[in-house]
């Protein structure tokens, strides 16, 4: 169960021990509930009586004021006239005065229901003097206001106004408000002795609060379960898009199809993102192919393959092209290290990578594989082989530092289907016997599937996961992967003047064996040994770069077009790159002093080789005459001049431990193809 589902059913306990209590607390207080019901509706029924009276009475007491507002103005009106001083304004005073006295005559007109009897026997009784005389007044009002009426008729108007003011209207206006102010005292003193009875049932009162303090906590409820949803969604869209940004890294559908003759791609986090990686990376003129289970799954694991993808990043431009073990030791080293998990870490992580590489030699048609806790399987002509990998995970605490890794080299044939796979699957418990599906079951189904094309395969090795999970839970994410290698490593689209396979061999041959005449002195060769500077880890590197050379010199003499010539010199510019990347790091990591005038020097060497290349590709030099003199000048001024000085410092460093002879006790010999570690 994930923390998501952990947080639900959380909250799920949450809600029903909550509806518990108050199942409990409402069948307490259900019988004062009732006690106190008849009681409550009866204060609140004479509340908004009283409200109606206190409002009934603030509208007669603006009747009069609005009345005597009214006489007032008529007077001036009557005394100065219409065009008198301020007679205009004076009109619009007037006109605003009898709006609001009609406005409330009409209100309490409408809402006589609510008057009391006494009440409306002075306004609507038989008589109905109030009503009468008023609706009387506002109509004379009226007229004194219009603004066409002449100054005899506006004075008559005026006089009739005042007449109407001097009988009774105004007395029967003042027992008319004052009856509205008796009302309402009468009835604020009846919600008072319903308030002092309410207090008196005090357990009642106490029902009652309780009851109106479940309402917030419900409200209180329904907000956070609101808030959790509004949450569990911007997470929900959160993952989902880190799901798109993982399978970015993934390998384009083309490279690989461009790779493999047949292939297939299992790929199926348990959650939206995993752990389970794959990558592709065209590598020293071959291609490199690799498998990746990290530890965890879901959005722990996804971190897992992002660390371990820039690790895989880093380890590929600073190891020797095709070396796939020291590939894997690297990158457990940058694994380890950023994860605080190598010697002295006091992290409390143990996390990491089993993996699996396959380097697929587009020359030699070889595979080279090395595994960190993970299987290569060879299926051919139906018979299924383990290519067992070494026995420790990369980046784990538990695995030393400098741990080395086994190369197991597989001669490519006719047939050959290789398979890697996450131990999603095989780990994944079902069956009868609520078994592991294991790596034997695992062997038995690709090897009655040798007659399937591998493109028809991945839904088959699905479906048998599924029938065999039955009802399980799905434990981890599942990954595999097959694939046929092209014999030509996966390039389809070569030079059209390419020499064909016999010729290359041949002529690769007879470069070896001139090679090797060249090393015992028996042939004419280069006409300067490699330097040697006593720095084990540079003079290997030199060693090979020499030997490029010589391949290229000897190359310059057995053929003809040219071909071969530059594809080492393709081969001898990536191995140059990968040197240049090793040196810098090792100068970086023990702080050597003249570090960016070394870098600078690199720059400018690879440029001069690349410039050089280029030339003679487009047929403005001389490849015959300018390339050995032109490669070996830059080699020897290099490495005699700033790799020289590079190697006194490694040599007066006692922390560096590679800077020895192969034979010293501080540097361990790299482990051949196929030999155990440390051997």
């Amino acid at each position: 169960m994930n923390a998501f589902q952990r947080d639900g059913a959380g909250g799920d306990s949450s809600t029903r021990l909550i509806r518990h209590i108050y199942i409990r607390l409402s069948v307490f207080f259900a019988v004062l509930a009732c006690f106190i019901l008849v009681t409550n509706l009866i204060m609140v029924v004479m509340l908004l009586k009283a409200r109606d009276f206190d409002r009934t009475e603030s509208l007669g007491a603006e009747q009069h004021v609005l009345t005597q507002r009214i006489l007032l103005l008529s007077q001036h009106l009557a005394a100065h006239g219409r065009d008198g001083p301020d007679g205009t304004l004076i009109r619009k005073q007037l006109s605003a005065a009898l709006g609001g006295l009609i406005r409330n005559h009409e209100t309490l007109t409408g809402e006589s229901a609510a008057l009391s009897e006494d009440l409306r026997t002075l306004y609507f009784g038989p008589r109905a003097f109030v009503d009468r005389n008023l609706r009387q007044f506002m109509d004379q009002g009226r007229a004194l206001a219009r603004d066409d009426l002449p100054e005899d008729a506006l004075r008559q108007a005026a006089e009739r106004l005042q007449a109407t003011a001097r009988g009774t209207f105004m007395d029967d206006l003042g027992r008319v408000i004052q009856q509205y102010h008796e009302d309402s005292e009468g009835q604020m003193a009846a919600v008072g002795t319903v308030l002092v009875g309410v207090a008196v049932l005090f357990p009642a009162i106490l029902g009652f609060s309780i009851f109106g303090f479940f309402g917030p906590m419900i409200r209180d409820l329904k907000a956070e379960a609101t808030e959790r949803s509004e949450t569990l969604k911007v997470i929900s869209d959160s993952v989902s898009y880190a799901a798109r940004i993982q399978r970015s890294i993934l390998p384009h559908p083309d490279v690989l199809e461009d790779l493999f003759t047949d292939h297939f791609v299992l790929w199926e986090p348990r959650d939206l993102v995993g752990g389970d990686i794959y990558w592709h990376r065209a590598w020293s003129g071959g291609a490199l192919v690799i498998m990746g289970d990290c530890t965890g799954h879901g959005v722990p694991g996804a971190f897992m393959t992002l660390v371990s993808n820039g690790a895989l990043d880093e380890a590929y431009l600073e190891t020797p092209p095709g070396d796939v073990a020291a590939l894997l030791q690297r990158m457990h080293q940058l694994i380890q290290a950023s994860m605080r998990q190598d010697a002295g870490a006091t992290g409390e992580a143990d996390d990491g990578i089993e993996l699996g590489a396959c380097f697929l030699n587009r020359e030699r048609d070889i595979l080279t594989f090395a595994g960190a806790h993970f299987d290569l399987f060879l299926q051919q002509d139906g018979v299924v082989t383990a290519i067992k990998g070494d026995k420790r995970g990369l980046g784990f605490a538990s695995t030393p530092y400098d741990i080395r890794f086994r190369n197991h080299v597989v001669t490519l044939t006719d047939g050959m289907t290789f398979y890697m796979t996450t131990d999603g699957l095989v780990d994944q418990v079902g069956g009868d016997k609520r078994m592991s599906f294991g790596k034997s079951r695992f062997k038995a189904l690709i090897a009655t599937l040798a007659d399937v094309p591998l493109r028809d395969q991945k839904p088959l090795i699905r479906q048998a996961l599924l029938d065999y999970q039955d009802r399980e839970v799905r434990r981890d994410d599942v990954s595999v992967i097959g694939f046929k290698v092209r014999r030509d490593g996966g390039q389809p689209n070569r030079r059209a003047d390419k020499p064909d396979r016999r010729q290359t061999d041949r002529r690769s041959n007879m470069l070896d064996r001139r090679s090797n005449d060249r090393r015992n002195g028996t042939a004419v060769g280069l006409r300067a040994s490699t330097p040697v500077l006593d720095c084990r880890l540079i003079d290997e590197d030199h060693q090979k770069l020499y030997a490029l050379v010589g391949r290229m010199e000897v190359a310059l003499m057995v053929d003809k077009d040219d071909g071969l010539v530059l594809e080492i010199m393709e081969e001898l510019i990536a191995y140059t790159e990968w040197h240049f990347r090793h040196e810098e790091r090792l100068m970086q990591e023990h702080a050597f002093p003249y570090f960016e005038d070394h870098r600078i020097a690199h720059q400018i060497l690879i440029g001069q080789v690349l410039a050089f290349d280029r030339d003679i590709r487009e047929g403005q030099r001389d490849i015959r005459q300018d390339l050995i003199r032109f490669l070996l000048s830059w080699l020897e001024t290099h490495i005699l001049g700033e790799d020289k000085k590079l190697a006194d410092f490694f040599n007066g460093l006692d922390t560096f431990y590679d800077v020895t002879d192969a034979d010293g006790g501080n540097a361990e010999p790299r482990a051949e193809p196929g030999a155990e570690p440390g051997t």
